[in-house]
């Protein structure tokens, strides 16, 4: 199996929800490359493209989520058109039926304060937040260190074999 030209087309989608938490619709689909700097490791969420003025934020990018934005054609849109029937049938042939817009925002969040237990940076990351969804993160398992670090580390060599840029459906790898 191989990554075809419709899963590689949300490749940066899903890598700016599920490794740097921005929202699905306010943010991943309103960003644009010039507000990704590889180089520096870094997403600039821009005001105008957050939920709300509170949404600009820096948000640092892991190593391998740098991996997996460098297999991206940055000359085509972070999300492609008709991105929402798309983004249902990536999910469907994968099997997953069931999916809540934020679910991979909310995983973001949750290992990133797995791993850091920082609160501070936590906010920073998620740009506005409210108390009770703070809340939620601060429960966080002590233990969920070990299950955050393979998350971020989750490279795609790792998922695609060393070398490799057609190996496996990403819908399949982010399951």
């Amino acid at each position: 199996a191989y990554i075809t030209d419709k899963e590689k087309g949300f490749l940066p989608f899903i890598v700016l929800t599920m490794f740097a938490g921005l929202r699905p619709e306010s943010e991943a689909l309103r960003m644009d490359w010039d507000s990704i700097d590889l180089e520096g490791g870094l997403v600039f969420v821009r005001s105008d493209r957050g939920k709300n003025v509170k949404s600009a934020r820096t948000v640092e990018l892991s190593k391998s989520a740098i991996e997996w934005l460098l297999l991206c054609d940055r000359s085509k849109p972070i999300a492609p058109a008709n991105w929402m029937v798309r983004w249902k049938q990536l999910r469907e042939e994968a099997g997953i039926l069931k999916w809540k817009p934020d679910t991979l925002r909310h995983s973001f969040c949750t290992y990133l304060y797995g791993i850091t237990r920082d609160k501070g940076k936590l906010i920073a990351s998620m740009g506005h937040v409210d108390d009770e969804v703070l809340g939620f993160y601060l429960q966080v398992n002590p233990n969920a260190a070990k299950a955050a670090k393979l998350y971020f580390e989750l490279s795609p060599e790792q998922v695609l074999g060393q070398g490799e840029t057609k190996v496996i459906p990403i819908s399949t790898a982010t399951a």
